[in-house]
């Protein structure tokens, strides 16, 4: 009796076990690119950072486990070696930021809602996060897992940022942290996987996302639903029809209606930075911050 117990319930374990190599790969393993953008605020120029897999140093040990090398070159000029990161083929990516001796997690999408995620890296440091939300979205024509996370212990109760299958993080490979701050912020501009584009104003093209080094922002079509993250004035595009709530940093709701034309206007709020809550009509909800000037 029990051996035949056993042989029904192996097949099932290997149904809910995590993916192998091959069939879940959080991160391309080689001929990876990505362009993350940053902005301080008003009287700042656009920053931007090319990352890439160091093609002259693929690889490193640590700790008895081999790493992909990333290389970072600046929109200002420069080009250093920017830790080292690990897909472990289970769902994780560890990174080891330059000159740290403790591998941090960097991404987990073998994760359930309501899950904490500790100690992951995010520029600019290391933190816990909640798991707010899992859901797919379509990426290049393959649909891709995707991970809303929120900073535990801020009250969060939406996604302030995403992991994505197969791409990184929507705040950029190494910052995407969830925060909501007077810092500034980061946004994944554009990725490339094998030379073609994944992510950003060109999905599907082939070439690095070199081109986007520096200052540019990302086009709307990379997510009809995101707002663009142009520092706003009057009105902040959010490309479709839906539900909004406009939240300031000390969570209060300072907007909240339905936007039927995708413009949301912004000139009755005080400068500073906010997030914006949209749920489109049919029901999928996403969130950005979003400067106002």
């Amino acid at each position: 009796m029990r051996s035949s117990r056993i042989a029904l319930f192996v097949p099932l374990l290997l149904l809910l076990a995590p993916q192998g190599h091959g069939q879940f790969d959080a991160l391309p393993d080689s001929n990876a690119t990505w362009a993350t953008g940053f902005w301080i605020g008003p009287g700042y120029p656009f920053d931007g950072w090319y990352h890439e897999y160091d093609p002259s140093y693929p690889d490193t040990t640590i700790s008895g486990s081999t790493f992909h090398r990333i290389r970072t070159t600046g929109n200002f000029g420069g080009t250093w070696y920017d830790g080292a990161i690990k897909d472990n083929e289970l769902g994780q990516v560890f990174y080891y930021p330059p000159g740290d001796t403790v591998e941090r997690v960097l991404y987990d999408f073998d994760v359930l809602v309501g899950d904490t995620v500790n100690n992951v890296f995010a520029v600019p440091g290391v933190a816990d996060m909640l798991v707010i939300t899992i859901d797919t979205i379509p990426v290049n024509g393959s649909d891709r897992k995707r991970i809303g996370i929120a900073p535990l212990g801020g009250g969060g109760t939406f996604a302030t940022a995403h992991w994505i299958q197969g791409i990184g993080g929507d705040g950029g490979l190494l910052h995407t942290c969830g925060c909501v701050g007077v810092s500034g912020m980061a946004w994944l501009v554009c990725m490339t996987d094998n030379d073609i584009v994944q992510f950003g104003s060109n999905v599907g093209g082939t070439g690095t996302c070199e081109i986007h080094l520096g200052v540019q922002a990302p086009s709307s079509s990379a997510d009809p639903f995101m707002p663009v993250h142009d520092p706003v004035l009057d009105v902040l595009n959010i490309a479709a029809p839906g539900s909004v709530e406009v939240v300031a940093l000390d969570g209060r709701v300072v907007a909240k209606f339905f936007c039927a034309n995708g413009m949301v206007p912004t000139s009755g709020l005080m400068p500073g930075m906010y997030v914006v809550r949209f749920e489109d009509t049919l029901g999928r909800v996403q969130a950005a911050s979003f400067l106002k000037r």
